[in-house]
């Protein structure tokens, strides 16, 4: 990284590889301080991941909001910035507006917006917290109708209400079960304890034999998308609920699919050795929310 102090302030630095990436850090000196950092040194940290097109931060409110409560909850503090959600929110759109506009990067964008506990000497007792935003480049995938590979994994997120940084049970499932046969290969993986929960990245949804969405209800991060999906059941004719989901519920579901910010509706084709058939709900879904996030972004720049 380099700092273009000729064209703006030095907390924001440059790197460009074949994605164009801005990022933005609260602190004069992050290189070092990212090496006495606690979401460098111990993974103690939050994170929100955001569409942004054209200037517009999609469901902007819902994504700070869920931001501000993570960095509330696990006692995060940033002089001037997390005194009020109000603050909180005026800055991070100042600050994502100078970092698209710096790096050209309006027209479709993904942002990762990280408080972290921030420097610590003895490598472990938090002095202050810090912050960081990012972005890169996005690419809308269309309608998968391959659908993605599940790997099942017994565990429960510390802090499930909260997106924290630590991935650490998903990777690590990941690497212990190596890409054999590149169809075979799991791309996600599935919490669950003895109901199911969440997966890695996204929220889980299936679709029961008589066409009903069901979605976990608690333990888990509730997503914006997973949100919008809900709503937009009624409009495709099917009835969705939040409910507590057992294995024996995904096992027996006519379709499953993932909802996140950058998956949008994701098919499932199999979880562990159960396989699926890419379904007609989830399909609908898809059309549904892509006419729905067309329409936001056009009435936000109205």
């Amino acid at each position: 990284m380099r700092a273009e102090k000729e064209l703006f302030d030095p907390t924001f630095f440059y790197y460009k590889n074949r994605k164009i990436n801005g990022f933005y850090g609260i602190e004069i000196f992050p290189a070092r301080n990212i090496i006495e950092n606690l979401g460098f040194l111990r993974g103690d940290g939050v994170v929100e991941v955001i569409e942004s097109r054209g200037g517009v931060i999609f469901h902007k409110e819902d994504h700070f909001r869920r931001l501000f409560a993570g960095v509330e909850e696990l006692g995060y503090f940033l002089p001037g910035i997390t005194v009020n959600f109000d603050a909180f929110k005026v800055f991070l759109k100042e600050k994502i507006d100078r970092l698209l506009r710096i790096y050209k990067a309006r027209s479709r964008s993904i942002i990762h917006i990280m408080v972290v506990g921030g420097s610590a000497l003895d490598t472990f007792t938090p002095l202050s917290s810090s912050l960081f935003i990012f972005t890169y480049l996005f690419k809308i995938l269309r309608f998968n109708e391959k659908g993605i590979s599940i790997l099942p994994l017994e565990h429960q997120r510390e802090w499930p209400e909260i997106k924290t940084i630590n991935y650490q049970a998903a990777i690590t499932a990941l690497r212990k079960n190596p890409d054999i046969d590149l169809d075979m290969k799991y791309d996600e993986v599935l919490y669950g304890t003895h109901k199911i929960l969440e997966a890695s990245k996204a929220n889980i949804s299936i679709v029961t034999k008589d066409g009903r969405i069901l979605t976990p209800a608690t333990g888990i991060l509730k997503g914006v998308t997973r949100e919008i999906v809900l709503q937009l059941a009624k409009e495709i004719g099917c009835e969705a609920q939040e409910k507590e989901l057992y294995w024996r519920d995904v096992f027996n579901a006519s379709e499953v699919f993932l909802t996140s910010t950058t998956k949008f509706i994701r098919p499932v084709r199999r979880v562990g050795p159960r396989t699926y058939q890419i379904g007609p709900v989830s399909k609908r879904l898809w059309y549904a929310f892509m006419k729905y996030r067309e329409q936001y972004y056009k009435n936000k720049k109205t």
